[in-house]
């Protein structure tokens, strides 16, 4: 098992997971580079047993941290100079893949007809989640798209309680930030779609669709790479397969927009 697999079935199975082999769990999913993976430092490092580790190896199906701790150190990339060159590229990598088996194509394509079907549309986001709700709109507009973001607290809470039936508000927060949360509530209580997107597991039943995108620890704080990157492969994604709905209208509209810069 190379350590790209042992880092995705950590990920998968991290809800099965003790509080403790969550620590655990959280430290080499953060892939620290030059450690050292003894398991006397390991467990004075995390304040864990070293019998937890044991633990938490065996349920990753290891015989024991000993064997854990080699097939992880197997495929670490040889850290030197460029050693945060390489920390990055493993981030990207990792985020990237396992964007894919996240992505539901049928998901996107009942988001992307609701975007065509609805007469008003609305994106609310605080933070990153905000920079990447205004890259969707200025993407969108080439297609003839009007799309409105709200990101300050008082302002998302008034434009939440003005949205009405045709109308779709999308919440952006790879958290699930309580306020984008209430704000779709709110939203759906008036008749409008509602869509979120997040890292988040909890689910919401007033949310009509919840598309989830990857994350990694610290990611929604802007932990070594850019919390907006999950978020913007998305909404490129998207963007295609909203392309597909209508491509010989859209590419008319694409092109007029183009024209007029020029």
């Amino acid at each position: 098992m190379s350590q790209e697999i042992i880092l995705s079935y950590i990920k998968d199975n991290y809800e099965l997971f003790t509080n403790v082999e969550k620590v655990i769990a959280d430290y080499f999913l953060s892939s620290p580079a030059g450690e050292d993976f003894s398991s006397k430092n390991v467990s004075h490092k995390l304040f864990v047993s070293e019998a937890a580790l044991s633990r938490f190896s065996k349920k990753c199906g290891f015989n024991g941290y000993r064997e854990f701790v080699y097939k992880y150190k197997e495929e670490i990339p040889v850290f030197g100079c460029i050693e945060g060159l390489n920390q990055i590229q493993h981030f990207y990598q990792m985020l990237l893949r396992d964007m894919w088996k996240c992505i539901d194509e049928n998901q996107i394509m009942r988001f992307c007809k609701m975007i065509r079907k609805d007469t008003s549309i609305i994106i609310f986001g605080m933070g990153s989640s905000y920079l990447a709700g205004m890259q969707m709109k200025y993407k969108f507009l080439r297609l003839g798209l009007t799309i409105d973001v709200a990101n300050e607290t008082d302002e998302i809470k008034i434009r939440s309680v003005l949205q009405k039936k045709n109308n779709l508000a999308i919440g952006i927060s790879l958290s699930a930030k309580l306020e984008i949360v209430k704000a779709l509530k709110q939203s759906k209580t008036n008749k409008a779609d509602t869509v979120l997107i997040t890292a988040s597991n909890v689910c919401f039943e007033f949310i009509d669709e919840q598309i989830k995108v990857p994350s990694v620890k610290g990611l929604n704080t802007g932990h070594i790479i850019s919390p907006q990157f999950p978020i913007l492969v998305l909404l490129d994604i998207c963007y295609y397969y909203y392309l597909k709905l209508n491509q010989k209208e859209f590419r008319k509209i694409q092109k007029s927009t183009v024209d007029v810069l020029d």
